[in-house]
């Protein structure tokens, strides 16, 4: 008797070679197996959800990630991570710890859908339709002119359509669409096809007289469009509307969710948490003579913004604190420049300079000013424009003298409650430009927070103490202050003070008579404006000309009794009144200074703009724009929506793009790379930073993927490898071309411990840093014979850690995935589960395989290792086997199988067929075995080759061993 001994799994399926010519090891059939050790085969685990459901989602491509922070979604210091899926017009976001307890919460909508694609979709013209069995162009109310598609049941199924030549545009394969159909009345049965009834776009379901939205992605382009009745009843159809939809790509770094649209229909998103305080909000300041801006906040929370690096809108102002009322919509900053003169009133000083002259012919009236907004800490804007479109302004203070040290004062519109503010913001850049000179020049920097507070020239002209933020030194004018809106210019608005000094105190401002009778605008948090008597008190012009000046004393009104006013912070410390210059009361040298010419004016505080004090320019030419940017003056920045993007060393590529150049015009570059440098995510230069990949291979994007410092470029039948060295194009190499070969959606790309794995019609590969394998190779044939569906996203592929298994979807219901283990670089085949899956695969921190179900609406765990799957059929196929004696009969006498199950359900069963024949002629169910045992059968079969079958749904299967005994007929014994 000689016996045939099969104790090694490790082959796994093999369908490119004939079943006589695989090795022992491998198998024909090999399904819900796991093999990573060799001496045995466990049964594939099971799939559990692990998030709650969400709903409106639909069977559409998915995207699917999972990401780190460290806040919770109350802004807490918390390390948290989150499931982000983006399905239809959403995404959405949770925790993932809560499981399936945890609440979904909505991320993004987008709202801005492609154009009509349906000609006629309201049926006003009978021209593009067609009108099949049991179908009519009707008009329910004679009287209007109004008119549906109606289906009468007694005529048979029949279909609508729409060829593609009728459609206004046409369907495109792997986009993705919104169908609305609404019924006027009844209830209609039907399936959603191409106009020839080849594919179905959407599955026969039962729709009732509302209306009702899918979405669907077609296999085919230009397949036009039909509704297929499948028994249904009468119903009528008012409304057949057509629209593409988004495409979406998810980016994570540093914590940042950016999110776009590769339909390139709305503007990619920034999504994070931002904590800081801005404006100034609780500065402890008792000298601090304004109270914080009411736009002050303590920000922190999750923020939703255009990944769009808008610029500022510069606006120069006529007069301080915008008196004009010019600065009034989102991102205007307005500039004053003013230069002071040593100004003598009343034998008063009432302007005095800054700071010192600096040289002759330093300043002019043609120099300009600018801004830029710093994001993030670190990205920068183009350089602001006026509204003409020219960088910068000029000065509108036609006082000039070249040697004269400038103040600027800005004032950014931050609307009621920072509404009209982008919290990213954290700086403003203010730049000077001087006559005939192409360079822009660094100012100083205000920080959101502090303002020019850091920089040396905050602090007292007359003094050599530099000018903090605490409560025992001077008033620092660096800090952010309230704006005063324009000057009501009426005898309400204002009064003469009292002639006598000692009425006078540091916190205390006297009138002639009760404010409440003589300048009853007066009121708490309202500002007061001491100066000398202008022309015309009740004039604006006049009022502005004076409060312009450096000696004007400005505060805020702490409280008001009869005739003082309490200067200082309502409901808070009094605060030394003072001016321009930082100087306080008791600063001034009052022996010869005349109060009698002293007057009060009153003007209310802006909620929606902040301002600054003066910032005197001292003319220094250090740091430019182009040296801080690397940008020239005139680049633009414009925002990129991409379909794919990875990040390499903290550099962002985006590829396969659409962006506006520099003349607003749409460009769509299929082949074209935009990269940023590092952590500068939103700093894309289309014009200069960019790569155009194989533009003369007619293929496109598909994917870009980073792995050990080098940039992977995917299009569908080519693979370009770069190493990358630095931000500038000149110093990416093209370390190699590979043709051929490539891979056809962005989720059928991943990375394993053995390199990048991915797949096309041809294959599923292995990259190694520059070196290609098949991984497919042993079942080429299955594999090239499999229907990809890329269009709903469902070719994807996924790592297993804890089976250290490459996982192949290939079609989002076809209940079948293809699984290739790395220990024993083998494939086997894992069916019967249930579920929809059309986004990527992801780990879990188990390292088990998670993706989303869009059938459950939930994450869910993909053949879980700790499970043993008791629904899904575990079938082996051996080789056939004919001994090295195809033409010589032998006798089969016993089988001996090795196994364990767990002793619970329908044991499991085997099969033995002799010949090739396709019928077995033995079926026997197996004796239930919890511990490991050998199950035996006399089988007594006649025959030249023999193949072994074991399958079974039964749990906990575990197969050690298969013995075949045989006795070769006509030899001896």
């Amino acid at each position: 008797m000689a016996r045939k001994t099969i104790r090694d799994f490790s082959g796994g399926l093999v369908s490119y070679q004939s079943e006589l010519d695989i090795s022992d090891s491998q198998f024909q059939e090999f399904d819900n197996a796991i093999n990573t050790k060799r001496g045995s085969i466990t049964k594939v685990g099971t799939s559990t959800a692990q998030s709650s459901a969400l709903s409106d989602i639909y069977n559409v491509s998915t995207e699917f990630i999972r990401y780190r922070t460290e806040k919770d979604a109350s802004g807490n210091d918390t390390s948290t991570e989150w499931w982000v899926v983006a399905n239809s017009n959403k995404i959405y976001r949770v925790d993932v710890n809560d499981g399936t307890s945890g609440s979904w919460s909505t991320v993004n909508t987008y709202s801005t859908f492609g154009s009509e694609m349906i000609a006629n979709r309201s049926f006003d013209s009978a021209s593009t339709w067609s009108f099949g069995t049991g179908w009519s162009r009707t008009q329910p109310d004679p009287g209007l002119s109004e008119f549906v598609a109606t289906y009468n049941t007694g005529s048979g199924d029949g279909v609508l359509s729409q060829t593609n030549a009728n459609m206004t545009t046409k369907l495109k394969k792997n986009n993705t669409y919104k169908l609305i159909i609404s019924l006027l009345s009844g209830t209609g049965t039907f399936e959603v096809t191409n106009s020839s009834g080849t594919e179905v776009y959407v599955s026969s379901a039962s729709y009732t007289s509302t209306s009702h939205t899918v979405y669907f992605s077609p296999n085919e382009s230009n397949g036009g469009i039909a509704i297929s009745t499948k028994s249904s009843s009468s119903f009528n159809v008012e409304l057949f509307s057509l629209s593409q939809a988004f495409n979406y790509d998810l980016l994570v770094h540093n914590q940042i969710l950016r999110i776009s649209d590769g339909a390139f229909l709305n503007n990619p998103k920034w999504y994070g948490h931002i904590k800081r305080d801005v404006f100034g909000q609780g500065l402890n300041l008792s000298n601090y003579r304004f109270r914080t801006p009411p736009m002050a906040a303590s920000v922190n929370n999750w923020y939703l913004k255009d990944t769009e690096l808008t610029p500022p809108t510069v606006v120069p102002m006529k007069y301080a604190f915008d008196q004009n009322n010019e600065i009034d919509a989102v991102n205007e900053v307005g500039i004053f420049v003013y230069y002071p003169s040593n100004t003598v009133q009343n034998s008063n000083n009432t302007d005095t300079l800054l700071i010192t002259d600096t040289a002759e012919t330093t300043f002019s009236d043609k120099d300009k000013y600018t801004v830029t907004f710093i994001y993030d800490y670190i990205q920068e804007s183009e350089l602001g424009r006026d509204v003409n479109g020219d960088i910068g302004v000029f000065s509108l203070n036609s006082s000039i003298d070249g040697k004269r040290c400038p103040g600027i004062q800005l004032v950014p519109f931050t609307g009621d409650s920072l509404a009209s503010w982008n919290e990213r913001i954290t700086a403003i850049n203010l730049y000077w430009q001087p006559e005939d000179d192409v360079d822009w020049y660094l100012v100083t920097t205000y920080d959101v927070q502090d303002g020019f507070s850091e920089d040396p020239r905050a602090k007292n002209s007359t003094k050599t103490t530099v000018l903090r933020k605490g409560p025992t030194v001077i008033s620092n004018p660096g800090c952010w202050i309230p704006c005063l809106e324009p000057y009501g210019a009426t005898s309400s608005d204002n009064q003469d003070l009292d002639n006598t000094r000692t009425n006078y105190s540091q916190t205390n401002i006297r009138g002639n008579a009760n404010w409440t009778s003589a300048a009853p605008n007066a009121a708490v948090n309202k500002a007061i404006i001491v100066m000398h008597s202008v022309s015309d008190n009740n004039s604006l012009s006049d009022f502005a000309e004076g409060l312009e000046k450096t000696n004007t004393f400005i505060a805020n009104i702490r409280s008001i009794s009869n005739q003082n006013i309490v200067t200082g912070v309502s409901g808070g410390l009094a605060v030394s009144w003072g001016n321009w210059l930082g100087e306080n009361f008791d600063d001034i040298d009052f022996s010869d200074y005349f109060f009698s010419h002293l007057h009060g004016f009153i003007c209310s505080v802006s909620t929606d703009k902040v301002a600054t004090w003066y910032l005197p320019n001292d003319g220094l030419k250090l740091a430019t724009y182009n040296s801080l940017t690397g940008r020239a003056a005139e680049t633009r920045l414009k925002p990129i929506k991409w379909n794919t993007a990875t990040v390499v060393g903290n550099k962002a590529f985006y590829g396969n793009i659409d962006f506006k150049d520099r003349n607003d015009q749409t460009i769509r570059e299929k082949n074209r790379i935009v990269f940023t440098d590092n952590f500068k995510l939103d700093e894309a230069v289309v014009g200069a930073k960019f790569v155009d990949v194989g533009k003369n291979d007619g293929d496109e994007i598909t994917a870009l993927h980073s792995f050990q410092n080098r940039l992977y470029v995917f299009k569908t039948r080519n693979i370009y490898i770069y190493r990358i060295q630095s931000a500038q194009s000149v110093n990416f190499i093209l370390e190699r071309h590979i043709a051929g070969t490539g891979c056809l959606h962005k989720h059928a790309v991943i990375d394993t411990p053995y390199g990048i794995c991915f797949a096309d019609n041809k294959q599923v590969s292995l990259l190694r840093g520059l070196e290609i394998s098949e991984l497919s190779l042993l079942i080429r044939d299955t594999y090239q014979g499999l229907t990809l569906n890329v269009s709903k996203g469902a070719l994807s592929l996924g790592y297993h850690g804890n089976i250290n298994t490459l996982v192949v979807n290939y079609d989002f219901d076809a209940t079948t995935m293809y699984a290739y283990n790395f220990d024993t670089q083998s494939w086997s085949k894992f069916n019967g589960f249930s579920g929809k899956f059309q986004s990527q695969f992801v780990l879990d921190n188990t390292q088990e395989l998670q993706t989303f179900d869009t059938s459950t609406y939930k994450v869910t765990n993909l053949f879980s290792s700790t499970t043993n799957n008791a629904t899904s059929t575990m079938l082996l196929k051996t080789k056939r086997f004919d001994f090295g004696l195809p033409d010589q009969f032998k006798r089969f006498t016993k089988l001996h199988i090795t196994y364990k199950g767990s002793g619970t359900g329908t044991a499991m069963s085997y099969k033995i067929y002799l010949d090739g024949s396709d019928t077995p002629s033995i079926t026997q169910e197996m004796i239930e075995h919890t511990t490991l045992q050998t199950h035996s059968s006399r089988i007594n079969e006649l025959g030249k080759s023999i193949e072994i079958e074991i399958y079974g749904v039964e749990s906990n299967v575990r197969i050690d061993g298969i013995d075949i005994d045989y006795d070769i007929e006509g030899s001896n014994p």
